[in-house]
This record gives structure tokens, sequence and C-alpha cells, in this order.
């Protein structure tokens, strides 16, 4: 694991908390041991972690090429997803709670889904993937209470007005932070997530006609 660390700390640049060294080497001893007793754990946020955390995912899987070797196990690649969510954890020196990010992220995505009768996102499009970023730093700054934004209560209006539906889905997003973390978001975070969702939609109804 040592070895492994230091070699993505002088070729990534990145800088990681010495944490990462028993966290990571912890995991994979549990990991091989749950293997080996056909306990196999599906990462239900594979996806999520693939999109918003495409380095870390890499490294991952880098990882998971090497123990499979080592070990002459067959981890699955739902295991790169766990490894990768060390990694980011590390980066950010503990503060970042990347699980529970990419928790909100999934519900959050979940609830545009089937407000839009199942829409398919499609990875490589350009307004999901500043959508994914947007919601990414949503909330990391929502866990750690740093949200701080300028009412704008006169473009709220004219945007709510415009985008009904998109603002009808952001309002079903209301809720869910409401219920979920009892927080309530402000005009400000609802304005930027009409807009997203509106160039998201838009941009689907576009290549659905194509």
């Amino acid at each position: 694991m040592e070895a492994f660390v230091n070699d993505v700390k002088e070729k990534e640049g990145m800088k990681l908390n010495d944490s990462i060294y028993f966290s990571l080497s912890d995991h994979i001893m549990g990991a091989i041991s749950r293997l080996e007793n056909g306990i196999r754990l599906q990462n239900m946020l594979l996806l999520d972690i693939k999109q918003l955390y495409h380095k870390e995912y890499e490294i991952g899987l880098e990882l998971l090429k090497k123990v499979n070797e080592m070990f002459e196990v067959d981890l699955s690649a739902d295991e790169a997803g766990f490894f990768a969510l060390h990694f980011v954890n590390a980066e950010d020196g503990g503060k970042t709670d990347s699980y529970q990010i990419s928790i909100i992220v999934h519900q959050i995505l979940d609830i545009v889904e089937k407000y839009y009768d199942n829409m398919e996102f499609q990875e490589d499009n350009l307004y999901y993937q500043r959508f994914l970023t947007h919601l990414k730093y949503f909330a990391q700054r929502f866990l750690h209470k740093e949200l701080h934004y300028d009412e704008n209560q006169e473009l709220f209006k004219i945007i709510k007005e415009q985008y009904r539906e998109a603002y009808g889905c952001v309002k079903m997003i209301y809720l869910m932070m409401e219920e979920e973390y009892k927080y309530a978001m402000t005009e400000d975070e609802m304005l930027y997530l009409t807009i997203h969702i509106q160039k998201i939609t838009e941009d689907h109804k576009r290549l659905k006609n194509l």
C-alpha cells in the first residue's frame, strides 16, 4: 500500500493524508476476507463515483488490478469505487465526506430522472457534466455549512415563470432536502438548479429529435 500510494503521490502530484495507508490496507484486507466467505458488496454509488471523481476512480481501477494479481483474487469494479473514495477523502484532508456527497448527488439526480419520466442522462454531455459539478460543490458546501448566496429575487421570479417545468422539478429537490436534511434551499440555489435542469432537458429533447 505504501509503495502504491507513494507512486500515486509522485505521478499525480496529490497531497494525501497519511491515514490512507491504514484505511486502504484495512479495506483491502476486509474485501479479500469477505470474498473468501462468498460475500461481495455492491457499490450502489459506483456510477456517481465514476462521474464525480473520475481521476480517483482510474486510480482505484489500477489498484484493483494490482490487488487481484498480487493476492490471486477476483474483486469486482465495485471495490475500485470504494478505493476511489479513500483517495478523495485523503486528498481533501478529511474535510469532505465524499460518501455523503455522492448520496446527496445521487438523490437529486434520481429526482430529476423520475420527474422527467425516467430520462437517461448522457455521461459525456457537457450540460450534464456541468450539472454534476454544480451538485458536487453544492453538496460539499451544504455539508460544511458554507452556503452563502446573494438573493436575486427579480431574476428568480423571471426564471421560475419562464422555466416552469424545470422549477417544478427543483421544488421536489427542495422538499427532499427539507425532509432528509432539514435544510431549506435558498432562492439563489433554486435559481441555479432550475437553469441547469432546463439546459439538460432542452438538450435531451434536441438530441432525441435528431
